[in-house]
Order: C-alpha cells, then sequence, then structure tokens
C-alpha cells in the first residue's frame, strides 16, 4: 500500500513545497490587483503557484475512470460521476429527476455535458475550482517552517477530490465562508453555503457555524462562556434532531442503508479538534497576533461536537467533520509559534511533540488507510 500511494505523497509534497512560498508571504492576487498592477504582480511565487497547479492538474484528470466488471476503476464514486457525466444528454427536467445527486451539482453537470462529451473537461473544471479556492485560503493562513505538513494535509482534500467530488468541491467552498465570516461578509457567506449545500448536503454544518460566529461578532474579547453555551445548545439540539434526520434519511433510497450503520462516531477527529481548540484557547491572545483570521478558525473549531449524538444513529453523518479538518490544520503553525517561546518548557516541548506526531500520523492515515478510496494504485490506472 505506500508503495502504491507514493505517486500521490510525492505530488502533494511538491505541490506543498510550491505553495510554501506564496503562503509563507500572503499575497493577494485576483483578477483586480492584475488588471492594475499588470506583469508586476507575476511574482516567482506566482509562477510556483501555476506549476503546482499544472502538476495537480496532469496528475488528476488523465485517469482511467470506468466500470469493470463488479469494480470500477479511479476510485469507488468515482467511475458513478463518469457516468452520470455521460447520460446528460437528456432534457435537464428528465435529468434532474434520475439524477440521485444534488440539483447544484447535477444542473453544472448537465451545463458542462451540453458543450463537450468529454469527462476530462468535466474533471478539469472542478479540479480548478477547488484548486482555486484551497490556495485561496492559503492567502489568509500563516505558514513558516513549522507548515510544510500542515500544509500537506490541507491539500489532501484536493487528492480527496479524486473520489468524494462533490464533498472536496463543498469543503473548499466552506474554506471560502470562512474568509468571509472573518471579513464580516454575513451575506455573502450565507450564499456561498446554500451553494455549498447544493454541491452536496453535507454542507448544511456550515449554518450552525454561521450562526455562531454572527453571535459572537460584537464581542472584542474571546467570548469563552459564550461559545460553550452556544455549542452546548448546538449539541442539544442535534439530539432531539435525530430523529427528524432519521425519518428524512429513512424516506431517501440514496441514504436509506446508513441508518443501519450505528455508533460510527468519528472519535479520532473529534478529540483532535477538542485539543487543538483547547490549546487555541490557552493561546487565545497570542494566537490573534499571530493571524486575525485564527479568530474565525478557533471560533469554527468546536462546532465540530454538534455533529456527535448524530452520528451515534446514521454513520454519514461523519462527513460533515470533514469540514472541520483543514480549520484545524491551519491553526498548528501558529500553535507552534505560541508554544515554540519557552524554548525549555517541558510542557511546550511535550505539545510540539504531540503536533509534529499527529500531523505524521494523520500524513500516513490518509495514504494508508483512507488513499484506498480514492482509487490506488495510481500508476496502474493513469490514462
Amino acid at each position: 500500500m505506500v508503495i502504491n500511494a507514493l505517486p500521490y505523497i510525492a505530488v502533494l509534497l511538491a505541490m506543498s513545497l510550491l505553495i510554501k512560498p506564496y503562503a509563507e508571504k500572503c499575497p493577494t492576487i485576483g483578477v483586480k490587483q492584475f488588471y492594475l498592477n499588470g506583469a508586476r504582480q507575476i511574482n516567482y511565487r506566482f509562477m510556483l503557484i501555476i506549476l503546482a497547479y499544472i502538476i495537480y492538474i496532469v496528475f488528476s484528470i488523465f485517469r482511467k475512470i470506468e466500470f469493470s466488471g463488479e469494480f470500477n476503476i479511479g476510485g469507488t464514486d468515482a467511475a458513478g460521476y463518469a457516468d452520470y457525466f455521460a447520460g446528460a444528454v437528456a432534457p435537464y427536467l428528465e435529468y434532474i429527476k434520475i439524477t440521485p445527486m444534488e440539483k447544484g451539482f447535477t444542473t453544472i453537470n448537465w451545463i458542462l455535458r451540453q458543450f463537450t462529451s468529454s469527462y476530462i473537461f468535466n474533471l478539469l473544471f472542478w479540479h480548478t475550482l477547488t484548486f482555486v479556492l484551497t490556495i485561496k485560503f492559503f492567502q489568509y493562513l500563516k505558514f513558516d517552517k513549522y507548515s510544510i505538513f500542515a500544509g500537506l494535509l490541507i491539500l489532501t482534500n484536493l487528492i480527496s477530490q479524486f473520489n468524494t467530488l462533490r464533498m472536496s468541491i463543498g469543503i473548499a467552498i466552506g474554506l471560502i465562508v470562512l474568509i468571509n465570516l472573518g471579513k464580516k461578509k454575513w451575506l455573502k457567506a450565507l450564499t456561498l453555503i446554500i451553494i455549498a449545500i447544493t454541491i452536496h448536503n453535507s454542507g448544511v454544518i456550515l449554518i450552525p457555524v454561521w450562526i455562531v460566529c454572527l453571535l459572537i461578532d460584537k464581542w472584542n474579547q474571546f467570548p469563552i462562556r459564550k461559545l460553550v453555551i452556544y455549542i452546548g445548545l448546538g449539541i442539544i439540539v442535534s439530539i432531539f434532531a435525530i430523529k427528524i434526520v432519521t425519518i428524512i434519511f429513512a424516506s431517501s433510497p440514496k441514504y436509506e442503508f446508513y441508518l443501519g450503520e450505528k455508533s460510527s462516531v468519528a472519535w479520532g477527529t473529534d478529540i483532535a479538534v477538542f485539543a487543538i481548540f483547547v490549546l487555541s484557547i490557552l493561546k487565545y491572545r497570542e494566537m490573534i497576533e499571530i493571524n486575525p483570521f485564527n479568530k474565525i478558525l478557533i471560533l469554527t473549531l468546536p462546532v465540530c461536537l454538534i455533529c456527535i449524538p448524530l452520528q451515534y444513529e446514521i454513520s454519514i453523518i461523519y462527513r460533515m467533520t470533514m469540514y472541520f479538518m483543514p480549520v484545524l490544520f491551519a491553526l498548528i503553525p501558529s500553535l507552534f509559534k505560541c508554544y515554540s517561546k519557552v524554548r525549555y518548557s517541558v510542557s511546550s516541548i511535550g505539545i510540539k511533540v504531540v503536533l509534529y506526531g499527529y500531523m505524521v500520523f494523520r500524513t500516513y492515515s490518509f495514504f494508508i488507510e483512507e488513499g484506498k478510496y480514492i482509487g490506488l494504485p495510481y500508476v496502474s490506472i493513469l490514462f
């Protein structure tokens, strides 16, 4: 399995190294800035991003994806997406009725299919969108020498897109929601949340994120008591919502079989979220001094815990916790800076060792355990 994962590891490592100089300086590269500044904006960091994009796109879209007997090649869901795209020749109203996917994703696929029958162009569109949104998120982070693993782990969402296409797009949109929450653009953030839900319905977890950030916005100091109260109320609401969610799932052939898989709580994610949240709280002022955007990331993180009661009854709910993984990884570099100020403190050394160990473990588990769902081995299915 390690050998099979090597191409994925190599590509993500290369992308991390190429993106790192860009993330460290956090330049703003947009259409308006490019129009105003012209070629002066094209520095070596921008060129490294372009190179990272080329590597990723070549690696991601030229893959063999097809049904082969009882198996599919390229990922457990990837062949299904290709099959639904090929069937998008039907009239639109008929197509959205027969396609068991969210209407936003289905609509865009149908539009793309009217222009081309090549699935490569469909993959090009979605992978480019996810890459651009992810890089936009990097602009708001403060990375340094501690960041190579954190950056790589955030980029694993791109590789996850090889299989969980809609999910990864929803997560990428969720990252832009956080950016807009940080800018207090509440309406734009809410609009993006609705778009994310139409791509993958797990995006509903972004609604409590929006509510928490909106409620706490008026406090300049960190309102730990208020946040604990809001998260506690959210957990209570999720407990009472179990029956309603179960009825919704039971009425859908697409999700009905998930009802029999209980007690599938993502404890690893929840424990990591809680630990990073506590460490961030203990160094809250320093975290905000390092990067003001950390405030939104810290406020967002404990919302993940709201998913716990629902996961006991419906295993698929664990997917909502995946929206918080990039947030968790994004906070780790700032935590390293905070706990590096006291070099010879036993507690600081211990925390840094645990953080390093966690990132190494997450990297290993992604490629060895989760990687099997993204179409490993890669080399045998290329072209």
